[in-house]
């Protein structure tokens, strides 16, 4: 069984207290005194709300066709989001997001949906609300959208991986004929094309890993929830290539620990699957570039990025 959240947490105990004989504060006191908790406490600031929010066809949908659907098929209810352990962020509880798109989706073509849809409407009415419209971008568009917010962190992440072969590109042969400068053209535009490809793939595979409730829409919890996790993972891959890279050496001195510094910020070349040896064309290009002649020596210190990179 699933951890009650905090905030949950925080609702039961504010209730049971104010309903304490002799206790001074109300319930809707104790609301307005915990709106004032700071955000880097852990809980999320509880804003009351004027009367009753208006209904949506899919959280009824989810309230009844799909809550009977998992207890017929799993016996027990289930949340619209899984329940990761937080240690080892292995699954507990399966929310089989992807099978509830698919119902939904297949239930938004028949004719209980409209049905649904004006119930929900004339109970909205009936309170003086007006049914939440969720315009829905297309998965490009949210997209779009997305890989701007996340560009600054993709950025800083390829920073440190840049590929040798874009450090080291070299001037194209200028005695190329026009009919291989044509041929190569069309290559590149057909390997351009391919990587796009391969991107929009990706793309939609982590849109879908952002998009935990299963509505097809990315909400910012969601994704500030995906971009931690990234990050996580991120630091964690850096720092097992890094450990990978001065195992690679039995001492450390300024020329091994300039070498596994290399290997450790160009995984995209180096690693236990990849190339285990910098050869003596690249470290002479590698040495020119950080200019390690002149942090060589009695220079060898901390101002340089590779500095006891290995520990004595």
């Amino acid at each position: 069984m699933p951890s009650m959240s905090r905030n949950v947490l925080l609702s039961g105990f504010m209730t049971q207290l104010s309903q304490v004989d002799g206790f001074p504060c109300s319930y809707e006191e104790l609301q307005r005194f915990a709106e004032q908790i700071p955000k880097d406490s852990g809980f999320k600031p509880t804003k009351t709300r004027d009367g009753v929010r208006a209904k949506t066809v899919y959280n009824v949908w989810c309230g009844k066709q799909w809550k009977d659907h998992c207890i017929q098929e799993y016996g027990k209810t289930l949340p619209l989001a899984d329940v990761k352990d937080k240690a080892s962020g292995e699954i507990t509880t399966n929310a089989h997001t992807d099978l509830r798109k698919e119902m939904y989706a297949a239930f938004q073509e028949t004719k209980e949906y409209e049905i649904l849809k004006k119930e929900v409407e004339e109970e909205n009415k009936k309170l003086g609300k007006s049914t939440p419209v969720k315009r829905k971008p297309t998965k490009a568009q949210q997209i779009e959208e997305l890989r701007k917010e996340l560009e600054e962190v993709r950025r800083k992440n390829s920073e440190s991986n840049q590929s040798v072969e874009e450090q080291n590109e070299q001037p194209e042969d200028e005695d190329n004929s026009d009919e291989e400068e044509n041929s190569e053209e069309v290559k590149d535009e057909e390997d351009k094309e391919e990587e796009v490809k391969e991107e929009e793939v990706k793309e939609e595979d982590e849109f879908d890993e952002m998009d935990t409730n299963g509505d097809g829409v990315v909400d910012r919890e969601e994704f500030e929830a995906h971009l931690q996790q990234k990050n996580k993972q991120n630091d964690t891959l850096c720092e097992q290539q890094a450990e990978w890279a001065r195992k690679q050496f039995t001492k450390s001195s300024a020329t091994t620990c300039f070498k596994a510094w290399l290997m450790a910020n160009h995984s995209d070349k180096y690693g236990p699957e990849k190339k285990t040896r910098i050869s003596g064309e690249e470290y002479k290009e590698f040495k020119a570039q950080h200019d390690f002649d002149n942090f060589n020596g009695k220079n060898y210190n901390e101002q340089c990025d590779w500095f006891e990179f290995i520990p004595k």
